[in-house]
C-alpha cells in the first residue's frame, strides 16, 4: 500500500504543475474577456434582443414558461430553495451543465496560479444522496470516473455503490472523515460556510460515531467488500496508514492538521448573510495556517459574478459567460429607463443585479442586491450584501430583514449570552390554538445560558425594537392584532434540514427573515424557559 501512497501523490504532484500552468493560461484569457467587455456586452444585447423599452420582469408564470419551454430530452430540472416560499424550476440542458463546471474549474484554476497552492487536490462537501438541487445534479456520476481525475478531486468517488453503502451504514460525517484521512486534499470546498461548520462541529459533539467507520476499517480491513478496497486504492496518498491508524486510536476529536495535514485552503460563499458562519470557521480554521478563497456569487437561475484575483486582492466581477448584465440602484422602481450598465455603477452604492442570458432570462430581476466596493479597471468590484425585499406580514406591517437585522444587533450588545447562538434569525408564527399571531426570534445553534426572567425581558426588547423599527408594526401590536415577539432556539443542523430537506449541505441559504411559518416547517426547536 505504500508504494500506491507514493505512486498517488507522484500522480497528484503532476496533476498540480499542470493545473498551475492551466491557471496561468486562463488568467491571461480572463484579462482577455475584462478588456472586451463592452464589445460584448453590446453583441449579447443584440443577440437576446434586449431594446431599451423592454421591461423588467421578475420570477412570474411567464418566465417560467419561457424557460420549461428549452427543457429537452437531454435536460433535467434543478430547483431552487432559501428565500422563495415555492421552489423555481429551473432546466439544465446537458450543455448548461458542462457551462457551469467548467466556470467551476475556471475559477479554481486560476485561484491556485493566483494563490500559489502546492496541493490541489479538491474535497467538495456537496450533498452524499441525490437530490433536485443544481449541485446535486452537476455531481451526479453515471460511471466510475478516470483513475486521474479522483486523484484531483476524491468526492467524485462518493457517487460509487460501495461509497454509497458504507453512507448508509455509517453516516454522512463518518464516511467524509475516512476520505479526507485517505485522501489529504490540499483544498476544501462547500457553496455554503455552515456546511463546513457543521461537519467541524458534528466531529467535536459525535466523534465516536464519526470515527466508527475509520476504526472499522483500521481494525477489520478484511471485512470490507473488494469493491472499497478498490475506491481505498485510488483515495490513498502518503501517510495514510499512519494518519488512519493515529485518528481511529485517538480517544477524542483530533484537530484538521492531523487527520488533513494537506490543506492549505478552503472556498466558501462570503458575502451576505454568511458572516457568523465564517467567523466560527476562523476558529477552527485559524487565518495564519489556512487561506480562504471566496467563491463568486451564482444562483440557480444564473452566474452573477466571477472571482477575480489581481496580487493579493480578491473582487468580483460581473463576467459570467453569455450573461447581459443591468443594474438597478436600490430604491429605484423597476423601470427600463432606470437600468445602467456594469460600468456606469458608482462607489459605494447598492444596486439589484438584471440579467439576460441564452437560456431565456430576459431582463430578469434577480432581487440580489450587490455593493459596489471598488474598481478593477473600468469593472465594478460587486459584493453580494443580500436579497431584495425581503419582508414578511400577517396584517399589512411588512416586516424586512434590514429591520430585523438592527434588532438582532442591539439585543446582541444589550445580551452578551445571545452571542453564543450561531446565528439569529426571524419566523412568522400563527399556531391553530392561538387567537393572533406572532414573530418568533431564533437563536440558531449554542445553548446560551438564559434565565426565565431574561427571556421575558429580551422579548419585551425585541419587540419594541421591530416597533421602533416599523411603526405599522407598532399599530398592530397596540390594536392587538399581533401577539408578542417570542424566543425559541433550534440547532443549526436541524434548521438547514428543515428548509431544505434533500440537499441541505449544498442549497441551505440562512436569512435573517423566513418568509414560511414556523408551523410549516414543523420545528421541533426549543422554548426558552419561561417562570
Amino acid at each position: 500500500m505504500r508504494i500506491r501512497e507514493q505512486f498517488n501523490d507522484a500522480l497528484r504532484w503532476v496533476l498540480s504543475r499542470t493545473l498551475y500552468w492551466w491557471g496561468l493560461l486562463l488568467q491571461v484569457v480572463h484579462q482577455f474577456r475584462i478588456g472586451s467587455f463592452d464589445w460584448n456586452q453590446r453583441r449579447l444585447r443584440h443577440r437576446y434582443g434586449i431594446d431599451v423599452n423592454m421591461p423588467i420582469s421578475g420570477w412570474d408564470t411567464q418566465t417560467e414558461r419561457r424557460l420549461l419551454q428549452r427543457v429537452g430530452k437531454d435536460s433535467q430540472l434543478a430547483q431552487t430553495s432559501g428565500s422563495t416560499t415555492d421552489p423555481k424550476r429551473i432546466p439544465y440542458s446537458l450543455r448548461r451543465l458542462r457551462s457551469v463546471r467548467w466556470t467551476f474549474q475556471e475559477f479554481f484554476s486560476r485561484a491556485i496560479w493566483a494563490l500559489g497552492i502546492r496541493r490541489t487536490s479538491l474535497y467538495f462537501f456537496g450533498s452524499l444522496s441525490r437530490d433536485r438541487s443544481l449541485t446535486s445534479i452537476v455531481l451526479a456520476e453515471k460511471k466510475l470516473p478516470l483513475y486521474l481525475t479522483t486523484l484531483q478531486a476524491p468526492y467524485r468517488l462518493q457517487s460509487h455503490p460501495a461509497v454509497q453503502q458504507l453512507v448508509n451504514s455509517y453516516g454522512t460525517v463518518a464516511v467524509r472523515l475516512w476520505i479526507l484521512v485517505l485522501s489529504n486534499p490540499g483544498i476544501l470546498y462547500s457553496t455554503n460556510p455552515s456546511t463546513l461548520l457543521v461537519f467541524f462541529e458534528e466531529l467535536v459533539s459525535n466523534w465516536t460515531r464519526s470515527v466508527c467507520l475509520l476504526r472499522d476499517y483500521y481494525e477489520k480491513p478484511h471485512q470490507f467488500r473488494p469493491s472499497v478496497h478498490q475506491v481505498v486504492r485510488r483515495l490513498v496518498s502518503r501517510g495514510s496508514q499512519k494518519r488512519v491508524a493515529r485518528v481511529a486510536r485517538a480517544e477524542g476529536p483530533v484537530d484538521l492538521k492531523v487527520f488533513c495535514p494537506g490543506v492549505q485552503a478552503y472556498a466558501c460563499w462570503t458575502s451576505g448573510y454568511s458572516e457568523p458562519f465564517l467567523q466560527r470557521l476562523q476558529t477552527i480554521l485559524p487565518p495564519n495556517r489556512y487561506r480562504l478563497i471566496p467563491m463568486y456569487s451564482m444562483s440557480t437561475e444564473t452566474i452573477e459574478t466571477l472571482t477575480h484575483f489581481q496580487g493579493r486582492r480578491v473582487g468580483f466581477l460581473p463576467l459570467a459567460g453569455g450573461v447581459l448584465y443591468e443594474f438597478l440602484e436600490q430604491g429605484e422602481a423597476d423601470q427600463a429607463e432606470n437600468l445602467k450598465g456594469a460600468c456606469d455603477l458608482e462607489m459605494d452604492k447598492t444596486y439589484s443585479l438584471v440579467v439576460s442570458d441564452a437560456y431565456g432570462l430576459q431582463r430578469y430581476q434577480t432581487e440580489d442586491l450587490f455593493q459596489v466596493r471598488g474598481f478593477f479597471g473600468r469593472l465594478p468590484d460587486l459584493h453580494f450584501i443580500s436579497r431584495r425585499g425581503l419582508e414578511y406580514s400577517f396584517t399589512g406591517e411588512k416586516v424586512t430583514d434590514e429591520q430585523l437585522e438592527s434588532v438582532y444587533q442591539q439585543l446582541c450588545e444589550d445580551w452578551p449570552e445571545l452571542k453564543e447562538a450561531r446565528f439569529l434569525t426571524c419566523l412568522p408564527s400563527y399556531p391553530s390554538g392561538d387567537p393572533v399571531p406572532h414573530y418568533k426570534i431564533v437563536l440558531v445553534g449554542g445553548h446560551p445560558d438564559i434565565e426565565a426572567w431574561q427571556v421575558q425581558e429580551i422579548e419585551i426588547q425585541a419587540d419594541s425594537l421591530l416597533s421602533q423599527a416599523n411603526r405599522e408594526y407598532w399599530s398592530k401590536r397596540e390594536s392587538g392584532r399581533l401577539g408578542l415577539t417570542r424566543l425559541e432556539t433550534v440547532s443549526l443542523q436541524e434548521l438547514l434540514e428543515v428548509l431544505a430537506p434533500e440537499a441541505w449541505e449544498s442549497q441551505s441559504k440562512l436569512l435573517p427573515l423566513y418568509t414560511r411559518t414556523w408551523e410549516s416547517l414543523q420545528l421541533r426547536g426549543k422554548a426558552a424557559p419561561t417562570p
